[in-house]
């Protein structure tokens, strides 16, 4: 059993963690089953049932025992996990621990977090990940409780944007691992990097992150069909002479995409700091349709590839086709353009709201309005 002060929850552990616990006098600790000890008596070795409890400070989670803990508490100087605090939505921050500077915090944190987490692997090799360290505030005490974290290489190879997440038992299933998963898309989005979490995932890790793609993805193809009609550009001479002029997106691409690189390398050039992904070429064609009644409806058609997804959501192409295979949204029988290696998929308005509908979008948790710089 493992006991954590402050958090208010006496939780039996889920999977071993290779806590160093200490046998104790008179018993020694079954090595393959740690929650039970074994006995000495004057008969011999008597296998018994006993769980370990454990005691870890809900501060900077050190690992105890009881007599320990009631000294340690007293003074423990943390109140806030030992990074920047890099976002903040009312009662919910997010801080940024870096594990070469803060190697025994993120230690102890892996070790407790392993007990919730099967996959977990990494333990005590910190140094070259960063921490991303949720707490919410106590209403009761006003202390900032730590309910979760996700962790990602400094430098990933493989483009990860994340190693492991977790949220703790008495938090889950409101909404905090969805807001850590956008926060690590952002990060990556940020960094100019197409990027995904690292596998395998756990059962819920794969319910959480195929949620994510599913809802980044509808809102993208939901955004291409849902620009409103140019009005400015209309002309008295013919009430429908808007629809032959180009489109331009919501936000201003260039028409062409070769100027979309060159303005994209000029802008590098003013500031090299800035990575973001280039925002990708929709191209759009508005058109008219008498119906039977004499009404007038105007309908637009948007084209873009598999590639156009990957770059808007940060997603990576693998997870993009898988969700729309799973999705039914993709066409096998597709057709290749010639001056490109990308898949065009045909897609429909009905079948995009019909799998809206179905899939129960979820609404994004995370905004840039509230990082801190």
């Amino acid at each position: 059993m493992c006991f954590a002060s402050g958090l208010t929850f006496p939780e039996l552990v889920r999977y071993y963690s290779p806590y160093p616990i200490p046998a104790r006098e008179g018993k020694d600790l079954e090595p393959d089953d740690p929650g039970r000890v074994i006995v000495k008596t004057e008969d011999g070795l008597n296998r018994i049932e006993e769980p370990f409890i454990l005691w870890i400070c809900h501060q900077c989670f050190k690992y105890m025992s009881l007599e320990a803990f009631q000294d340690h508490i007293k003074i423990c100087p943390h109140t806030k996990p030992p990074g920047r605090k890099v976002y903040q939505n009312g009662g919910v921050s997010m801080y940024e621990v870096d594990g070469f500077q803060n190697k025994v915090y993120c230690q102890c944190l892996c070790l407790l977090c392993k007990c919730f987490i099967d996959i977990k692997t990494l333990y005590f090799d910190c140094e070259s990940f960063l921490f991303y360290v949720m707490t919410l505030v106590d209403e009761e005490t006003g202390e900032e409780q730590v309910i979760g974290y996700f962790s990602k290489e400094r430098f990933s190879f493989n483009s990860h944007n994340l190693a492991c997440i977790i949220v703790l038992p008495p938090w889950q299933k409101r909404g905090f691992g969805m807001l850590m998963i956008e926060f690590s898309y952002y990060l990556s989005r940020k960094q100019g990097m197409i990027g995904g979490p690292e596998g395998p995932l756990s059962d819920l890790g794969l319910i959480g992150y195929y949620s994510y793609w599913v809802s980044s993805i509808i809102r993208f193809l939901r955004q291409q069909i849902s620009v409103p009609l140019p009005k400015d550009n209309l002309e008295t001479s013919h009430p429908f002479s808007y629809l032959k002029k180009p489109r331009h997106p919501v936000v201003p691409y260039p028409a062409n995409p070769d100027d979309a690189s060159s303005s994209s390398a000029n802008e590098d050039e003013e500031d090299e700091s800035d990575h973001e992904l280039p925002a990708p070429v929709i191209k759009r064609r508005y058109y008219h349709s008498m119906m039977p009644n004499g009404e007038v409806r105007v309908g637009v058609t948007a084209r873009f590839t598999m590639k156009d997804i990957v770059q808007a959501t940060g997603i990576r192409p693998r997870e993009v086709a898988f969700v729309l295979h799973q999705l039914g949204l993709s066409r096998m029988e597709a057709q290749m353009q010639a001056d490109a290696d990308d898949v065009v998929i045909i897609l429909s308005r009905e079948a995009i709201e019909s799998v809206a509908a179905a899939c129960r979008m979820k609404e994004p948790r995370f905004s840039e309005k509230h990082l801190i710089p």
